[in-house]
């Protein structure tokens, strides 16, 4: 599943009920968010010469999550 068909189910108001009927799996709705709060991460840290480290590093801390689970989120949303 990837990014625009998820935002495509939100817009129709189809996505939650997805999930909570298991038809979307939890882990896909946490790789979405983490997906979606590093994408922000980079737009807010674009000044920075090291936006995506700071990214990185932000994202991991709000998720309490490594790295590679960031990585495999962004590897996952973007096929």
């Amino acid at each position: 599943m990837t990014v625009e068909q998820i935002r495509d189910l939100k817009r129709r108001g189809l996505y939650d009920s997805l999930v909570k009927k298991g038809v979307i799996s939890l882990s896909v709705n946490y790789w979405f968010e983490i997906y979606n709060y590093y994408q922000t991460r980079l737009t807010v840290n674009a000044e920075f010469s090291n936006a995506k480290t700071r990214s990185f590093e932000e994202t991991e801390e709000a998720f309490d999550c490594s790295e590679m689970t960031i990585r495999r989120s962004i590897k996952f949303m973007e096929s």
